[in-house]
């Protein structure tokens, strides 16, 4: 057999199994997809150093507010916010999971947003404020300051955002 050919052949070879294995990598970097928005403030991108853990789950957030605010909810909270962000697309890596992360367990409420940021996902611990008789949740204690600046002006607001009735 000739040099040429056999050199012929090795290349054949080699490319095939470069090919090969070429084909298996999209695979494995598709199944490892992290969200690129926030869980939490949901028009936010993510920090790749801003990262929590939901049940093994590696979750990326926009910033130190959010990721403080994740790591002293209760599991009760936590699995609400993924309930919901994976709910709205958010939390690609999630997909597929929620009967293993307890979300049929999870009752959401009808106010999904903050009645001050309005794409700020809340939860039922998050706190609230209250305007003619009924409460409304907030994202934090900054956002109750505001809203109590000027109730009316908040509501209305809120209401025109379609975050409340």
């Amino acid at each position: 057999m000739s040099y040429t050919l056999l050199s012929r052949r090795l290349q054949t070879l080699l490319g095939a199994l470069f090919l090969a294995a070429g084909a298996f990598t999209p695979t494995i970097a598709s199944a490892q997809a992290l969200n690129t928005k926030c869980p939490m403030m949901t028009e936010d991108d993510v920090e790749e150093e801003k990262a929590v853990d939901f049940k093994g789950n590696k979750i990326l957030m926009c910033c130190g507010k959010c990721e403080k605010a994740w790591n002293a909810s209760t599991d009760a909270g936590k699995t609400y916010w993924a309930k919901v962000a994976t709910e709205l697309g958010l939390l690609p890596q999630l997909k597929g999971k929620e009967k293993e992360l307890g979300f049929e367990e999870v009752q959401l409420i009808e106010q999904r947003f903050s009645a001050v940021s309005f794409k700020t996902i809340i939860t039922p611990e998050s706190p609230t404020v209250e305007y003619k008789g009924k409460k409304y949740h907030v994202f934090n204690d900054k956002e109750i300051e505001k809203w109590n600046k000027n109730p009316d002006a908040s509501y209305e607001k809120a209401v025109a955002a379609g975050v409340i009735k």
